[in-house]
């Protein structure tokens, strides 16, 4: 997490790819049930994260932070709940 006195504290996580348009823009029209449902459970889980800021370094071949599976990923910056 990084903090400084004038900006809100952010998070970075890498993700799959194809969450970015839902997690950035609120756009879910890409993904299958499937992936709505696994974004939906990180997003519950991940309760002190707050919105997507940024989505960065796309990678072809890594592992995610939610699942550890392989495949496409980006870094994912969220702002974090309650810390101003």
């Amino acid at each position: 997490m990084t903090s400084s006195p004038h900006k809100q504290e952010t998070t970075t996580y890498t993700l799959p790819a194809s969450w970015g348009s839902a997690l950035v823009n609120g756009d879910f029209s890409g993904l299958s049930k499937e992936e709505i449902l696994e974004l939906k459970e990180f997003m519950g889980s991940f309760t002190h994260i707050g919105d997507a800021l940024s989505m960065d370094n796309i990678v072809p071949y890594g592992k995610n932070d939610w699942n550890d599976t392989m495949g496409e990923t980006a870094d994912f910056t969220f702002t974090v709940k309650g810390v101003q």
